[in-house]
């Protein structure tokens, strides 16, 4: 009779490892913002030798803008795509017994981890950047108010926003230009030219001039040049023209502006999303290398 010794296997203790592997994805994001910081700086230096102050034969903005928008794109996805590979290329296979299929996952989903990653610490600088300009323009602002009409305040700077203090400056010293025929007037026209860009500088918000402020005009350019009163009303009519002309191509340049930067978040949320399916697929070629099945 022959014994049979049975040896009981226990079942093999499953894998503790992460699965996902934080190194390669991070080091795809690092090499992603290295290549797309490159990129964006050739471009940068295209785009200023394509233009010169001594030239009038410059590219129009519309080409430039086409051009920049065109540029974000091919170095998101660029740069992404290079990324995922080498997140997928490099992820280490901590589990081996794996179908083929959840291994391209896996590096897939380690592509669009890296493609977040990047995603965010774009948004970030993004951001910091965009504060630190916004500060600086208010001070810009603010003190261009300030030279513009000291007594105005905060509502004179807000009116700059939309006509600058040069703007304000070239229309009173039109009003206060003198006629050579008239005698000169004794005193300064400080204070009559600080009321005037005032007055200017609230009509600009409201986008009028009242009556009892036309009238005041009036009186001061007729009063300060020495002029006739029919004078000064075409004076200040013509004054009002020019400033209601001034605060239009403000708006419109703004306008402009607000429909520009419209087209630039659709084309980067496009790109990125594109980018987040280059970023898939190099992934999982990388894997196919990293394996050898390609």
């Amino acid at each position: 009779m022959t014994d049979t010794t049975i040896v009981a296997v226990p079942p093999a203790a499953p894998s503790t490892a992460s699965v996902m592997d934080w190194a390669a994805i991070l080091s795809g994001a690092v090499v992603a913002a290295a290549l797309s910081f490159v990129l964006f700086t050739f471009g940068a230096a295209i785009g200023l030798a394509s233009v010169s102050p001594f030239s009038s034969n410059n590219p129009s903005a519309t080409t430039i803008s086409a051009a920049g928008a065109f540029w974000v794109l091919v170095v998101m996805i660029g740069s992404f795509t290079l990324g995922g590979y080498f997140a997928g290329r490099f992820r280490r296979v901590t589990h081996t017994a794996l179908t083929l299929d959840e291994r391209t996952a896996r590096d897939g989903a380690h592509g669009l981890a890296m493609w977040a990653v990047g995603i965010l610490v774009g948004a970030f600088i993004a951001a910091s950047i965009a504060s630190g300009a916004g500060r600086t323009a208010a001070a810009v602002t603010g003190h261009a108010a300030a030279m513009a009409a000291p007594a105005a305040g905060a509502g004179m700077r807000s009116a700059a926003s939309q006509v600058s203090s040069d703007q304000l400056s070239a229309i009173t010293d039109g009003l206060m230009r003198a006629d050579p025929r008239a005698a000169n007037n004794a005193g300064t026209g400080e204070d009559a030219r600080a009321s005037v860009a005032r007055i200017f500088a609230a009509s600009a918000m409201r986008g009028s001039v009242s009556e009892d402020d036309k009238t005041y005009l009036v009186r001061v350019v007729a009063a300060r040049s020495g002029v006739s009163e029919d004078e000064a009303r075409k004076r200040v009519d013509a004054a009002i023209a020019e400033a209601k002309s001034a605060a239009e191509s403000a708006k419109q340049a703004a306008d402009k502006a607000r429909k520009a930067a419209i087209i630039l978040a659709f084309l980067i949320a496009a790109g990125s999303i594109i980018a987040a399916g280059a970023a898939y697929w190099a992934a999982t070629a990388g894997g196919e290398h990293r394996d050898g099945v390609a």
